[in-house]
């Protein structure tokens, strides 16, 4: 497998940094205001790992818009990317809100679940499967050695305790949250499958 040159790095976190900065632009827009000038402080803080994003304040800087039952629970996102993810889900018919916690008839999507050490991005349960939603930062591809070692080991870990971990990179989130739950929903429901045929053979 060919290794990411720096210049190829520099492009996929300035082309996600981009992203970012154009579906904010186009928040504030359809609300009729003008970008603001806070842009930079909100892409860093959702760059660091160390300190609980401060969702109230930068949606309310940005015009990030989302149904007002969803509003603590997006407070627990733990980016910006990751708050456009949930609000995908959030903005379903149907959808219901506890906590940390939103629910549909099918499926359950909790924000910065703890894991042994670690706190999984978001998981999404239908029942039967769990899955582990693990979002890579705008920052992932400036990760020095030793952190994408650790990433693999807390990867494992997870797995470890029963998940199926899947991962999305922050341009993906930005660019199509939809399609993400659509490939998230796929995944869960390829899951059942296996789970059914499993119990067939065992019943035979």
């Amino acid at each position: 497998m060919s290794r990411m040159s720096e210049r190829d790095k520099d492009q996929a976190e300035h082309g996600a940094e981009a992203l970012l900065r154009r579906r904010l632009a186009d928040e504030r827009a359809a609300r009729g205001r003008t970008f603001p000038d806070l842009i930079g402080n909100v892409i860093a803080d959702s760059m660091t790992e160390e300190r609980r994003f401060p969702f109230h304040a930068w949606a309310r800087s940005t015009g990030f818009t989302y149904p007002p039952a969803a509003k603590d629970f997006l407070a627990y996102s733990g980016s910006a990317v990751e708050a456009y993810f949930a609000r995908a889900f959030a903005t379903r018919p149907g959808v219901e809100f506890c906590d940390h916690r939103a629910f549909t008839k099918d499926h359950m999507l909790e924000l910065q679940v703890p894991c042994g050490a670690y706190r999984i991005d978001a998981k999404v349960c239908d029942g039967t499967t769990c899955l582990a939603i693990e979002i890579d930062g705008i920052g992932f591809h400036h990760k020095s050695k030793e952190k994408v070692a650790a990433d693999y080991v807390r990867q494992r870990r997870i797995v470890l305790k029963g998940y199926v971990v899947i991962r999305f990179t922050a341009q993906e989130i930005l660019t199509n949250p939809d399609e993400c739950w659509r490939q998230v929903e796929a995944i869960l429901a390829a899951r059942r499958q296996l789970d059914a045929k499993s119990l067939q053979k065992r019943g035979t």
